[in-house]
């Protein structure tokens, strides 16, 4: 497949956004298969707060490791509701936050 300047340039200006979660939208289900819990957010990615920005995406996600760490000291059977999420990806296109 062949690549114009502008589609490159296009990938290389993309970051990442570590994204949270609004405050009481955040759920929670047992996975059958593991035993463990999965938390999930109910509302759309437009309402999220952004925590951090990353130029690659392996940076977004060792801070997301680094946030389940921190919440596993006091909650051993718990992780941080956090996504990393591309700075063009459309779902964002409404959040006002970031123009």
């Amino acid at each position: 497949m062949r690549m114009n300047f502008r589609h490159f340039a296009g990938l290389a200006l993309a970051g990442w956004y570590l994204m949270l979660p609004p405050m009481g939208s955040v759920e929670s289900r047992r996975n059958p298969s593991t035993g463990f819990y999965v938390a999930y957010s109910t509302q759309p990615l437009n309402t999220w707060e952004i925590a951090g920005s990353y130029d690659t995406s392996a940076e977004c996600r060792t801070a997301v490791e680094q946030a389940d760490q921190l919440a596993r000291q006091n909650c051993p059977d718990c992780s941080a509701v956090a996504s990393c999420i591309a700075t063009d990806d459309p779902r964002l296109k409404s959040k006002d936050a970031l123009q």
